[in-house]
């Protein structure tokens, strides 16, 4: 047999004075309690997507052990290529493949609608699937985990992978237990989790850009420009509704220029074709303001007074921020094109799906943005959504074919005031100086274009005078000779 001596013991007199080893112990080991055995497959997942378009998955997990099972979550490396609906079990016929849809319809009574949401940037890389439901990230409020896995259930967890970004990817997807969440009562167990590494090619399908364009009618109003170009060489799109959220703007359709109407009323785009989409942003009358001349920078709730306080306690203050934005109503304005079905992205799980899409590039873009600032402290810095930022939602279909569609999106276009926050925090922090900043800078802007829409009439009005030019003219002859006595002077 094999016997190794242990530790030298040097605890009393007795063992210095000899030489007395403990018994070895580095061959033994200790069988723990039983823990749940699960068997976790991944089904239907594409390996090529166009862009924009979405495709049903699913995630099957199978408790094969003795013991039930709790505290189950599933982490994802890219948060925007997936959207996560809540699992439900196998031998539930009211949940069964196909009566789920990423892209709800419903009549939509009104173009515009306002939500309260939070303003907070959110880790949404993570999902509880089985568990309390009060344990739930804020990141995933949507998703209802059940809350327990019974030994010979199955539990499966509709996702649907979207093509977030052209080119190759390769993403992960993790299941397993929660690292503070208990399996049994009063034994906290770790146990192994099963990750999947799948490769995912994004090809072209849309082209869309954004462009803005100051209103000679109001200033105050804006015009926004959304510019489609389809991308396939022998595949029709149908574009199906547009989507606009905001904290200050309501944007109302203009025209579509270009417009092609197939049976039907439908909005299509050929292949290699381009369509322009026109829009009025204009201040919504139903918001309720804040008065910029009787708010304090500490006690209003826009997202840019709370960064600019926020950056200046992390600045000159011993102590760091901690609190947290408060929420912000967005305004969200839907456009119907051509004779479809409404999509609810306001009131449905797809609401929940683009602000964590939103948050995950928001929070790439401080990261790249602000290097200075640990990104521990972004959430209590910066905000998810902004007061005058835009972002923008486009649905489409495919027409014949495989009928495949999905959605576009633009975040961050800015309509407002332009704002250096590091800048601005840096200035001593005065009473009312954010508040001046930020009421002259829009009134300056209102008076510029004010300004050039008058400047056409004032030069139309401009009287020509009579101009008075006197020249000497100097001859050079062979050599130099002095001017002086040969110039001549003429008036004009």
């Amino acid at each position: 047999s094999l016997r190794l001596p242990g530790r030298r013991l040097n605890d009393t007199k007795e063992q210095r004075m000899t030489a007395v080893y403990s018994s070895d112990t580095s061959l033994g080991f200790r069988v723990g309690p039983e823990l749940p055995h699960l068997h976790i497959t991944m089904h239907d997942f594409p390996d090529t997507l166009m862009s924009g378009s979405v495709h049903k998955a699913a995630i099957h997990i199978a408790n094969q052990g003795n013991l039930p099972c709790r505290g189950i979550a599933l982490w994802l490396s890219h948060p925007s290529f997936f959207d996560i609906k809540s699992p439900h079990l196998f031998s539930d016929a009211t949940t069964s493949n196909g009566s789920l849809d990423v892209y709800q319809k419903q009549a939509i009574v009104n173009d515009t609608d306002t939500l309260s949401v939070h303003n907070a940037l959110q880790d949404c890389s993570e999902f509880l699937l089985i568990g309390d439901a009060k344990q739930q990230l804020s990141g995933a409020r949507h998703l209802v985990p059940i809350e327990c896995l019974a030994p010979g259930e199955t539990l499966v967890v509709p996702l649907w992978a979207r093509g977030d970004r052209v080119g190759d990817h390769s993403l992960k997807l993790s299941v397993g237990s929660c690292a503070n969440t208990a399996l049994q009562t009063g034994v906290s167990r770790v146990m192994r989790s099963r990750t999947f590494d799948v490769d995912l090619l994004v090809t072209p399908s849309l082209r869309v850009n954004a462009f803005v364009r100051p209103s000679s009618k109001n200033p105050q109003e804006r015009l926004l420009g959304i510019e489609v170009e389809n991308m396939q060489t022998d595949i029709s799109v149908q574009l199906v509704q547009t989507t606009f959220s905001s904290g200050h703007y309501q944007l109302v359709p203009i025209f579509v220029s270009k417009q092609k109407t197939v049976p039907g009323g439908k909005v299509t785009i050929g292949p290699r074709q381009t369509i322009n989409l026109m829009y009025r942003a204009r201040p919504y009358q139903g918001h309720k303001q804040e008065s910029l001349e009787h708010s304090s920078p500490l006690q209003t709730t826009m997202p840019e007074w709370f960064t600019i306080n926020a950056l200046r306690q992390y600045i000159y203050s011993n102590e760091k921020p901690t609190r947290l934005p408060e929420p912000i109503e967005l305004i969200y304005s839907n456009a119907v094109l051509g004779d479809h079905e409404g999509i609810d992205c306001v009131h449905s799980s797809l609401q929940n799906y683009i602000v964590r899409s939103q948050s995950h590039r928001r929070r790439n873009m401080l990261r790249a943005s602000y290097p200075m600032i640990p990104e521990k402290y972004h959430h209590v810095i910066f905000s998810l959504f902004e007061t005058f930022g835009i972002d923008f939602v486009l649905f489409w279909a495919e027409t014949g074919g495989a009928m495949r569609s999905g959605h576009h999106s633009i975040t961050g276009i800015d309509l407002g005031v332009p704002h250096d926050y590091v800048n601005e925090a840096l200035n001593p922090p005065e009473e009312g100086a954010a508040r001046a900043w930020l009421a002259n800078t829009i009134n300056e802007r209102e008076m510029l274009i004010q300004s050039i829409a008058n400047r056409a009439g004032a030069m139309a009005n401009r009287h020509e005078r009579v101009l008075d030019v006197a020249m000497r003219v100097a001859s050079v002859n062979k050599g130099i000779q002095d001017a002086n006595d040969e110039s001549k002077s003429i008036m004009y």
